[in-house]
């Protein structure tokens, strides 16, 4: 390999490793480091607060469908079709949200734990059996599933599509 590749490659690893160990640093053991090089970082409320596309789907064959379903979602304001845009708000440390069996939105803390996961629900710890796990986030799409089982039964695995910028009719 020419020395010229083996500096940029040494460089643009250099950078990446000072970019993440620039970044703030999480209170406690939340998120897992590799010495001081931060994995990911935490979900954060305003990650998340906005509007979405949401369907639940209990199969993972029946994902993709969904994901356009909840993509047309955005279309709809979720007040004025029982199938429509779904509204995550901010608030301080956490988010107003839906519990299953509840329909009124609450404060729901995002909760990372040591292991990595993150989950969103009531009360300060993470992994209660009224919360949610992300089980993936991209800042397009976000898939939650339930730790409770017979919630999960019934509620499915929630699909989150972000609806894009004027989008959704206002409520």
């Amino acid at each position: 390999m020419p020395i010229h590749t083996l500096t940029v490659a040494a460089v643009a690893t250099a950078a990446l490793v000072v970019l993440a160990v620039a970044q703030p640093q999480p209170a406690g053991d939340s998120l897992p480091q590799i010495g001081n090089v931060r994995i990911m970082r935490p979900l954060r409320s305003e990650d998340i607060a906005g509007r979405w596309g949401l369907v639940a789907y209990h199969r993972d064959r029946d994902r993709a469908r969904a994901e356009a379903v909840a993509t047309r979602q955005c279309r709809r304001h979720f007040f004025r079709r029982s199938v429509a845009a779904y509204e995550i708000r901010a608030a301080g440390a956490g988010v107003m949200m839906h519990n299953h069996d509840d329909p009124s939105p609450r404060k729901m803390t995002i909760k990372p734990n040591s292991a990595g996961q993150t989950f969103i629900g009531p009360g300060p710890d993470p992994g209660g059996i009224d919360d949610r796990e992300v089980v993936s986030y991209d800042g397009h799409v976000m898939i939650l599933r339930w730790l409770d089982p017979q919630v999960g039964s019934v509620y499915g695995i929630m699909l989150y599509v972000r609806c894009a910028p004027g989008q959704t009719p206002p409520p």
